[in-house]
């Protein structure tokens, strides 16, 4: 599990690039306030985001437990 939060070293401009397995059935929840959202299905049993932080972005949470995603 991958939790990037308020007051970690990520700053408005920064890249953000990670992948995480998740089971093949699992479910995403997804909360995004700006920007957009594309979402892509493949054949991996993994999960990965990837983009660039805002200016107003006070962090990430990216995470994969048991069969729930969830990135916010």
């Amino acid at each position: 599990m991958l939790h990037v939060l308020p007051g970690a070293q990520l700053f408005a401009g920064d890249e953000v690039g990670q992948t995480l397995g998740a089971s093949r059935d699992a479910q995403a929840s997804i909360n995004n306030i700006r920007g957009d959202v594309v979402i892509e299905a493949w054949e991996r049993a993994e999960v990965e985001i990837s983009g660039e932080l805002d200016d107003p972005a006070e962090g990430l949470v990216f995470s994969v437990e048991v069969r729930q995603i969830t990135i916010d």
